[in-house]
């Protein structure tokens, strides 16, 4: 289940590295959105979680007051994101699809300055239509 739960955050900063150098639709950038909803929709749907969601605190990622030491080293992209973004962390629910991750992405790689506050970086998510994705407080 770690190893599971780390791969999914590393998908989450490769997306956004990839959406970097690539635009919406190139198969890289595809790829990474279909392949997190393919890992995470079934262990949602199971009813193991029902939610996927992790900290960001010091610079590094956290899940259960634990540090993720490989993800935080391999995702610096989406640490940064959060920072920028003030917040402490993602929550991602179902129904969550590839458009959504892709817009994730977009999100990510084209935020360049820090949001005002906690409530400008929700409104930001909202505008993008990014519903099943949250963000946590500090």
């Amino acid at each position: 289940m770690e190893q599971r739960f780390s791969d999914l955050i590393i998908l989450l900063a490769s997306g956004i590295n990839q959406r970097r150098m690539y635009f919406d639709n190139h198969p890289k950038v595809q790829s990474i959105a279909a392949e997190f909803v393919e890992k995470l929709q079934p262990m949602l749907e199971s009813g193991e979680q029902d939610e996927f969601a992790f900290g960001v605190f010091g610079s590094k990622f956290i899940r259960e007051g634990k540090y993720l030491v490989g993800p935080s080293i391999a995702g610096r992209s989406l640490i940064e994101f959060a920072e920028r973004l003030g917040c402490g962390g993602f929550i991602f629910r179902l129904p969550i699809s590839s458009p959504d991750l892709v817009t994730f992405f977009r999100v990510g790689a084209n935020l360049k300055d820090n949001v005002d506050s906690l409530d400008s970086a929700r409104a930001l998510f909202a505008q993008a239509g990014l519903s099943h994705i949250e963000l946590s407080a500090t």
